[in-house]
Order: structure tokens, then C-alpha cells, then sequence
């Protein structure tokens, strides 16, 4: 998705991402939409720059094959929040799942014998299926054993490779792994080899606020507020993250995005809304 105005002439200008998606396929969409041409907006009939948002939607081969296995973790995983009847239900579905090397459910029993607390704790067994994970190019599995690695082994530890690992987690999904980077370049850390990198940090609160991470929705809505020379857009944006947050239950952001609010026009809560509703989508 994409923050753009459209000049006079009906060209996409000021291009910037509002949910990226990596894999060079951010890159791609905005090449696409700059050849595009658009009708520009009209004033007393005549043509006037004005914004817009655009998404980009790509397909993938072979995802229908993967949705349903998909589908069916994500709605097991509900099943253990709620009554003890759907939660052994659930259960059997991600041992299920695992058994047939599914990545992600490999990863979340993983996590459950390592817990202990919904099945008996396995700790050599919890190991083995997140390295499996892993190894299939899970994100969340190799940044949760990067994270592990760094924990226990500190002196020791190979920086350089653990560095690697967290920006391939990042790449592949993990919003564990894009948060930890972005709040490593918000502030820099020397320790770890992180400069200050503030377009940066942004980038990688983007991911994962848009992967759904209430802590990532209002620490982007903070940063965009405080950024050098915001523009409409930027606060535009940053009141939908804001509100997002507070949605799921941030105290920190019901106090900031009320206030913030109070200053914009009509249409640019016409436009909070529309963009907080295509924001929420995304992680739905």
C-alpha cells in the first residue's frame, strides 16, 4: 500500500510505502504506479494536485494449496484461547499439522512443549521441530532461536551470523524480529552494530504493524508524528496506526491519538478512516 499525491498533470508523485512487504516486490509496485497516469483532482475546474492511496495486490502460484493448512492453524490457535473442549481440539490439529512439517504449526507446538503448559513440557523435542522450522525458512523460528542464542551464549556469540539471522527472520515474516531491528535503529546500538537510521527504523515498524504487532502500530504513530519535516500524510497515518493500537488495548495510544485527532479537518479523518480500515485488513 502506498501514500501518493497525484499532480496536475495526473502523475503518481511523493511515493511512500505505507505497509511494505519486502522481497523487492515493494520496489517493483512503485516502479508499476510510477508509469501509470491518473485523473487529477479538479478545483473551480481546473486541475489541482491532491492525494490518494493505492494498493497493490500480487498473486502467488500454488497459494491455494497452502491456505487451507493455513486456515486451519489459524482457527486452531484460536480454539486454544477459548473452552477446555475446543482447546484438545485444537491441540490435535496443530500435532496434526506438525506431523505433516507445516513450518508454522511445527513452530507454535514447538513453542507449546517448550511452555509446557498446554502439554507436558519436551524441551529436547521443543528444539527439534523449531530447528525444523527453521531450516524451512519459518521467520518467527530462526529469530526465536537467534533470540535464544544471544540469551545463552552472549560472550561467545557469532554477532555477525546472529545479525544475519534476525534480518533473514525480518525478510521472512518474523514481527519479533522487524520490531527488534526497528527499535535497534530508532536509538542505535553500538554494542550490536546499529547506527541511528530513523527511515529505517520506520520501514521495519511498517512491517510489522502491518503484520497486526499492537507494540509496532504505536511506536510507528509516535515516530511518524515526531519525523523531520512530517507532511499531512505523515499524521494521516500515524493517527491510523495510533488508533489501530489503541483498538487493541494500548493504554499509550488512547491517550496520544484523541489529542492528535482534535487537530485534523473533516476530510482528513475521511481519510484516517478509510485508511485505518484497509490497514486493518491486511492482519484480519
Amino acid at each position: 500500500m502506498f501514500n501518493l499525491v497525484v499532480d496536475d498533470l495526473g502523475k503518481a508523485t511523493n511515493l511512500s510505502v505505507v505497509n511494505p512487504l519486502s522481497f523487492g516486490l515493494d520496489e517493483e509496485a512503485q516502479a508499476a504506479i510510477e508509469t501509470w497516469r491518473f485523473q487529477p483532482g479538479l478545483k473551480d475546474g481546473k486541475p489541482v494536485k491532491i492525494g490518494a492511496v493505492i494498493e497493490i495486490h500480487f498473486g502467488l502460484r500454488g497459494r491455494l494449496s497452502l491456505d487451507k493448512p493455513r486456515n486451519e492453524l489459524r482457527q486452531a490457535l484460536q480454539q486454544l484461547r477459548n473452552e477446555p473442549k475446543q482447546q484438545e481440539q485444537g491441540l490435535k490439529t496443530i500435532q496434526k499439522l506438525a506431523q505433516k512439517n507445516l513450518p508454522a504449526a511445527m513452530y507454535e507446538y514447538g513453542r507449546l512443549l517448550a511452555a509446557g503448559t498446554e502439554v507436558p513440557a519436551d524441551p529436547d523435542r521443543a528444539r527439534d521441530l523449531l530447528g525444523k522450522a527453521a531450516a524451512a525458512k519459518y521467520g518467527p523460528a530462526i529469530f526465536d532461536l537467534v533470540a535464544t542464542s544471544i540469551e545463552q551464549k552472549a560472550g561467545s556469540l557469532n554477532l555477525e551470523g546472529a545479525k544475519a539471522s534476525i534480518f533473514d527472520a525480518a525478510r521472512l515474516g518474523s514481527a519479533d524480529a522487524q520490531y527488534f531491528l526497528a527499535t535497534q535503529y530508532e536509538k542505535g546500538n553500538q554494542d550490536l552494530g546499529f547506527e541511528q537510521n530513523g527511515e529505517r527504523s520506520l520501514r521495519y515498524y511498517r512491517l510489522c504493524a502491518a503484520a497486526g504487532k499492537m507494540q509496532c502500530q504505536f511506536r510507528l504513530g509516535e515516530s511518524l508524528l515526531s519525523r523531520p519535516g512530517r507532511g499531512p500524510e505523515d499524521i494521516v497515518e500515524a493517527i491510523a496506526w495510533l488508533e489501530l493500537s489503541t483498538d487493541q488495548g494500548d493504554p499509550r495510544a488512547r491517550s496520544v491519538g484523541p489529542r492528535e485527532r482534535a487537530n485534523l479537518s473533516p476530510q482528513q479523518i475521511t481519510r484516517v478512516t478509510t485508511l485505518k480500515q484497509r490497514l486493518v485488513h491486511q492482519y484480519q
